[in-house]
């Protein structure tokens, strides 16, 4: 049995349940992909990023704990993949985050990558950055930004304490509806007119959607489908979907190798 733990670095477990389905009902067979948080004393309960990153701390603690407690892999839960290169040094087991092994995903599959992305360009310059580090900033065609409807801020930190469910719902669908609307005429574009023969979906709230953006798009939602080879025309790359590939296979390779 491999088993994989998916730390997401929030201080909600908003979305650890949800996430743990749908990965599992994505692993190979044989694959267990348990999902954790990182609860904080003192930190308001949100299912975002924040934005100075004290959590790395904490990040790095539950890492390490993986570890001794016998996990095969860590997955960093979030796409902006934080604290992704010094945990691989704290650590002998394997390390990744959504960016950086769906970025390994795009380049064996074709040649540029676009990476649709919630944020502004602050954001965006983080990821160019990262995709520097990696060795990959020449596979990416674009880095594109996108438009998300969550409802005002002080309407989400009511949801968040006095109907989670609900607010769960609610960003789910968002990102669902715009991936059929705009996020696809977006992502058309970049094919297009950036030479995308990639698309990337740069957030971890996407986790299990690929495939509705690859319908719309005439690709498939998982490039390890079986009918991959008879349908290929745009990939769409998951990120949580992608991360759990490229880590499985990290795995296996590391067990093959004692």
């Amino acid at each position: 049995m491999t088993s994989i733990l998916l730390i997401n670095p929030v201080n909600s477990d908003l979305f650890v349940e949800h996430r743990k389905q749908v990965l599992n009902q994505a692993a190979s067979p044989g694959t267990q992909v348990d999902v954790t948080c990182l609860p904080q004393a003192g930190e308001p309960a949100s299912p975002f990023l924040p934005a100075v990153p004290f959590y790395h701390g904490a990040l790095f603690r539950r890492i390490k704990k993986a570890e001794e407690e016998g996990y095969d892999g860590v997955i960093v839960g979030c796409s902006a993949d934080p604290g992704l290169l010094e945990a691989k040094r704290m650590v002998s087991i394997p390390v990744t985050g959504p960016l950086e092994a769906n970025l390994h995903l795009a380049a064996m599959l074709r040649a540029r990558v676009t990476i649709l992305l919630p944020a502004g360009v602050e954001a965006r310059t983080r990821y160019w950055d990262l995709a520097r580090a990696y060795g990959l900033e020449h596979k990416i065609a674009s880095i594109i930004s996108v438009d998300l409807h969550y409802p005002p801020q002080e309407e989400c930190l009511r949801l968040m304490e006095e109907e989670p469910q609900r607010l769960l719902e609610v960003i789910l669908e968002d990102h669902k509806e715009q991936l059929e609307g705009p996020i696809a005429e977006q992502a058309r574009r970049a094919v297009e007119e950036d030479g995308a023969q990639a698309i990337f979906l740069g957030c971890t709230f996407w986790t299990g959607m690929a495939g509705i953006l690859a319908r719309a798009l005439g690709g498939v939602g998982d490039p390890l489908d079986d009918r991959f080879s008879e349908r290929l025309q745009v990939p769409v790359l998951d990120p949580g979907i992608g991360a759990l590939r490229v880590m499985e296979a990290l795995v296996a390779t590391r067990t093959a190798s004692r």
